[in-house]
């Protein structure tokens, strides 16, 4: 196994079995840039968000590092509504784009049948944006952008905001970000204002967010709005 590339074992979050998957050493990856929207790109052929989601080779279950413990009552929803009738595949080993776009619509599925994973479901939808964005496909790249904003929106929504673990004001920066990105410049401008407004702001996300609203205004400018 290339040297960037290791094996760690997990234990299923639904059928509660161990397996190996594949893993990136992150000692080993160079940046190369990073977008608006936080998406890293890495020197070499290796990408680590290939490797982000765990796909159970016993029952199928997809999941992230971070997705929370599962309730008997959760297991039964995936159960009844799609783990009976998905057919298992093995995506432990080495990557390619089509196996990680693969593996994030599988979490996705599982994050949107439990509804209230509102954060899991925009990360995942986040990602696979990123990845289209990796494969230029910008139809599909736009298509997750727009998920991923309508699942950030219920995170404003229906979590509690004083208890969220990337901040409020990261949150509120994404919502910004995502808007301007889609065209959606109403939404941007309100997005930052409630941004600045924020009295406990992170002030290296306030840095990054009145630079990215100077950029916004100037496209703004350009098209004549």
């Amino acid at each position: 196994m290339d040297n960037i590339l290791y094996e760690k074992q997990v234990t299923c979050l639904y059928c509660n079995l161990p397996f190996k998957t594949t893993k990136v050493k992150q000692s080993k990856l160079i940046v190369k840039h990073k977008d608006h929207d936080f998406c890293t790109h890495y020197e070499g052929e290796i990408n680590p968000y290939f490797y982000d989601v765990n796909v159970c080779p016993h029952c199928g279950y997809a999941f992230l590092g971070n997705t929370p413990e599962l309730r008997n009552s959760e297991k039964e929803i995936l159960r009844k509504n799609y783990i009976e009738r998905l057919n298992k595949i093995n995506l432990c080993g080495p990557r390619n784009m089509e196996d990680a776009i693969t593996s994030y619509k599988l979490a996705l599925i599982f994050s949107t049948l439990l509804e209230e994973q509102y954060l899991m479901t925009a990360s995942l939808c986040l990602r696979l944006s990123w990845l289209y964005r990796f494969q230029n496909n910008p139809q599909e790249e736009e298509r997750f952008l727009a998920n991923a904003l309508n699942a950030y929106l219920s995170v404003y929504e229906f979590e509690d905001l004083n208890h969220l673990a990337m901040g409020k004001a990261t949150l509120f920066y994404l919502l910004a970000e995502l808007n301007g990105r889609l065209k959606k410049y109403e939404e941007t401008r309100k997005w930052f204002s409630r941004l600045f407004a924020e009295k406990n702001a992170e002030p290296r996300v306030v840095k990054m967010a009145r630079e990215r609203w100077y950029d916004y205004k100037e496209q703004i400018k350009e098209i004549g709005i």
